[in-house]
């Protein structure tokens, strides 16, 4: 590991934030608001090679937090459990060590899984529930704040049914649990709250993802961030040749959030499968400096 006299987190700040409660930032400064996803490097990891893409270099999920350390001196981590290469827990023991080395913090894994938390199917509602659990205990061992979950189709009800009983084992675990504008059940922003509400635990948090509404985005924005303390999927999606963001004005959202009291971490994650660009160091950066100017 290359010696990092450049860190702008020492130990003991990243000691202090690890005390206070996983969902508060509090009087954190500006890069400890920020985190990188493995998501926007997903081309470069085997588990999720993009069809006929050039060369890239290849990452691993075990050497990520050194990466996006002393590349982007960012040391907070969102990894996608798709970039796991195993639960086993020597593996998982392993992931936590390279955290720590890096004096990084895993503050969200979304779970690529357990998809089917809100249908009719009995028995594939109980597997869904057993492999979320499972990464509940996966997040508990490398230390990660929180897990998001998706539900898939199928009624609130039963979507209520599953999170509260996740839920309840998430919050043994001293892991937060979170629900995302994801597709399924929570395009529909309204299900998103009354899911919410019903479950009324302060170990349930939503997650804005400023890349995936059905519907106008700012107004979206405005209706779920009064739910949101935790974190903000900060995503990004196309880029012009002179690296302009086209999708939406990335800026406007991130002041939305500060306007209305978010306080908790922007996660930058790239996700554009229709026209793909290979310079993620370069966008990773891109993201990392929108987020630094937009927060109060």
């Amino acid at each position: 590991m290359k010696r990092r006299t450049f860190l702008q987190v020492s130990c003991a700040t990243m000691a202090g934030l690890m005390a206070r409660p996983h969902w508060a930032m509090g009087d954190a400064s500006v890069d400890d608001r920020i985190s990188l996803a493995t998501l926007t490097f997903r081309a470069q990891f085997p588990q999720t090679r993009i069809p006929n893409h050039p060369p890239v270099e290849t990452l691993e999920l075990l050497d990520f937090p050194e990466f996006i350390a002393d590349t982007f001196h960012i040391h907070h981590v969102e990894a996608w459990s798709m970039h796991f290469e195993s639960t086993e827990q020597s593996y998982l023991e392993e992931v936590r060590k390279r955290l720590e080395a890096a004096n990084s913090r895993l503050i969200n894994i979304q779970v690529q899984d357990g998809h089917q938390l809100a249908g009719d199917d009995e028995d594939a509602r109980q597997a869904s529930l057993a492999r979320c659990k499972g990464w509940f205990d996966a997040a508990a061992t490398v230390g990660a704040m929180s897990a998001r979950i998706d539900l898939g189709q199928g009624t609130v009800e039963k979507a209520i049914l599953s999170f509260r009983e996740l839920n309840d084992y998430a919050k043994e675990k001293g892991v937060m649990m979170l629900i995302e504008n994801h597709g399924g059940l929570t395009d529909d922003l309204d299900n998103i709250i009354a899911i919410h509400d019903a479950l009324d635990s302060d170990n349930f948090d939503v997650v804005i993802d400023f890349g995936n509404f059905v519907g106008d985005k700012y107004e979206g924005i405005e209706k779920l961030i009064p739910y949101t303390t935790h974190t903000v999927a900060a995503k990004t999606q196309v880029f012009d040749e002179d690296w302009n963001h086209t999708s939406f004005d990335f800026g406007r959202c991130v002041r939305l959030c500060e306007e209305h009291g978010f306080r908790g971490i922007y996660s930058g994650m790239y996700w554009n499968p229709a026209t793909e660009t290979y310079d993620y160091n370069r966008i990773a950066q891109w993201m990392v400096d929108n987020i630094r100017e937009n927060i109060s």
